[in-house]
């Protein structure tokens, strides 16, 4: 495929991607405009209120967050009515590469903070107490302070009590 054509026709996998990303992690109303703007590349947003049914204020919150989110783009465009006025009108259509970019960034994150307690959690050994305790103590001393904090721990120990 050359570099400068331009793809027309969205993958399905990117579709059933944002479909579960959107169902996981987004309210109903945001999933419910998703739906509608893949399955039309353009909308007005007194047709996509129209067809979820939703009022103006719930509507306006919903594209923010997902606007916000760099999942849709919205477009002004000037339009005559038959009476001669001119009137704006939203625009709104999905931006792919953002949702795409917004995905990666996100699991990234996550990948890097699972990292994180994964690190800590084998670098930091710890003890059970005593049987039937749930306190534990934590390595942090070294050589005999370690032995005499732990025996003063199991006779002080508030839990076992």
């Amino acid at each position: 495929m050359d570099s400068t054509e331009v793809v027309t026709e969205v993958p399905d996998p990117l579709k059933k991607l944002m479909k579960n990303v959107m169902r996981a992690f987004y309210t109903v109303e945001e999933t419910l405009i998703m739906d509608m703007l893949l399955r039309n590349a353009c909308m007005k947003e007194e047709d996509i209120s129209e067809l979820l049914k939703l009022d103006k204020k719930q509507m306006g919150i919903s594209l923010k967050r997902l606007k916000n989110d760099q999942f849709i783009k919205t477009r002004m465009k000037m339009e005559s009515d038959a009476d001669g006025k001119t009137t704006k009108h939203n625009y709104y259509h999905i931006h792919y590469t953002g949702f795409v970019n917004v995905v990666k960034y996100k699991l990234d994150h996550v990948r890097r903070k699972l990292e994180v307690q994964e690190r800590d959690s084998t670098s930091r050994a710890s003890f059970k107490v005593g049987r039937g305790c749930v306190a534990k103590i934590i390595l942090t001393f070294i050589g005999n302070v370690l032995q005499v904090v732990i025996l003063m721990w199991v006779w002080l120990c508030h839990t076992c009590r």
